[in-house]
């Protein structure tokens, strides 16, 4: 049986949509975590579902949440940003200061390997970071490709007592005005935004971290500054921060299949020098096969 650092409680929460279709099934996610034994307590923060009646036996706890809903639009994606239901779901399951250790996973991923887990778990706790982030959508802005500073993604989220409290007091975004905010830019920064293809003034993730780092007034103006101030912030924050990629973690989602391909523009601070290199090159070569695909094969 893994068991984590003697004495050590750990808290996993399952956050978001109870997902009962043949390819996604957040059973799967409850029953992994279970199986692992790693945690002193398993949380899923969800909203109202049938089956969620049927879980009695996994002896886990159970929040249904009054869904928010959304209000920002992206006109790019033809939908709607969930940054306050991600917000929200993470807050009501989060008990402050009683836990060594939280983790936060999405309700359509899975831990499918408890060793490489435990050994992340093991690494986090014995370092001298606050935070703990998956590099799965953070950008290396460092590289030109979507340099966006701020933009850990939020695919799981550990974080220690300590700074527990930064986690449950994350405000709720202001959606509105931040879509409004893009839809009133003139200028380059209007050809910028549509460039990168950037709907919203800060991204929910981006939004997450400024708040999680304590950056109540924000180093940065958008969510495409990158001004030698905002970088040199950001460099001093990210080291409160281990980045790691999600199959360093034995973590993957079963929604989305592409996320576990090597990124080169990504960013994280875990993986050797050897080891970061071939993710590098394994990156890159992925992005530019990728990119002829698109180009030259799938249209014709």
């Amino acid at each position: 049986m893994l068991q984590c650092k003697a004495r050590m409680k750990t808290c996993l929460i399952i956050q978001g949509p109870y997902y009962d279709t043949e390819s996604i099934q957040t059973i799967k996610t409850i029953k992994l975590a279970t199986e692992s034994k790693l945690f002193s307590k398993i949380c899923l923060s969800t909203y109202d579902h049938p089956k969620l009646r049927n879980l009695e036996k996994y002896k886990i706890d159970i929040i249904k949440n009054i869904d928010p809903g959304c209000k920002s639009w992206d006109k790019y994606r033809k939908c709607f940003n969930n940054h306050n239901r991600q917000i929200h779901t993470l807050k009501e399951a989060i008990q402050s200061n009683e836990f060594d250790f939280t983790f936060k996973i999405r309700s359509d991923c899975i831990i499918y390997d408890f060793k490489k887990f435990k050994n992340i778990l093991d690494a986090f706790m014995e370092s001298n970071k606050d935070y703990f982030f998956c590099d799965t959508t953070s950008v290396d802005y460092k590289v030109k490709y979507q340099k966006i500073l701020y933009h850990l993604s939020d695919w799981v989220l550990g974080f220690k007592k300590n700074v527990s409290n930064n986690v449950k007091e994350i405000p709720y975004d202001d959606e509105i005005n931040n879509t409004q905010w893009v839809e009133n830019l003139t200028g380059n920064m209007k050809d910028l935004y549509k460039l990168e293809r950037c709907s919203t003034k800060f991204g929910g993730e981006q939004w997450i971290t400024l708040n999680l780092l304590r950056r109540g007034e924000f180093p940065i103006t958008h969510g495409l500054e990158y001004s030698e101030q905002a970088e040199k912030l950001y460099e001093e924050d990210l080291e409160k921060v281990m980045c790691v990629p999600l199959y360093k973690i034995g973590i993957k989602s079963m929604k989305y299949k592409t996320i576990h391909f090597p990124h080169y523009d990504r960013f994280e601070n875990y993986l050797g020098v050897f080891e970061k290199s071939i993710y590098k090159i394994l990156g890159y070569t992925y992005k530019h096969l990728t990119n002829v695909y698109v180009r030259y094969l799938k249209f014709k």
